[in-house]
């Protein structure tokens, strides 16, 4: 009977041991994956924040473009600069010069080259 009862003592530890590191490898598991899960939601976070301000920098960069867009069409509507075809005019260069012979001939005006511009600055 002593032996019986050495027995049964030792299956107990053995089964409580088995449980105590059952209990402590699920929650060294369960801190590992809240680490993880920390780890993750943050670098999100950050590559959220990233993204944002990129989308944001190109934003700028489309209002500029507009802006810019709208001031070379106000300077080519108020300030008519001689002999250079207006951004109008380059982009129907060529459904112009199909039907409008003067069109044609703006458009492909020679240019002075040479002596004749020299002879022009004189």
């Amino acid at each position: 009977m002593g032996l019986e009862v050495k027995d049964y003592i030792y299956e107990f530890e053995e089964d409580h041991s088995q449980e105590l590191i059952t209990e402590t490898t699920a929650e060294s598991l369960r801190a590992w994956m809240v680490f993880q899960q920390e780890v993750v939601e943050e670098s999100f976070s950050e590559e959220e924040a990233e993204v944002t301000a990129k989308q944001q920098s190109y934003g700028a960069i489309r209002e500029m473009l507009k802006e810019r867009e709208t001031v070379a069409l106000y300077i080519e509507k108020w300030i008519p600069t001689p002999n250079l075809p207006t951004q109008r005019a380059w982009g129907q260069k060529e459904s112009a010069g199909r039907g409008d012979p003067q069109a044609r001939r703006r458009h492909s005006a020679p240019r002075p080259h040479g002596q004749d511009l020299l002879s022009q600055l004189s």
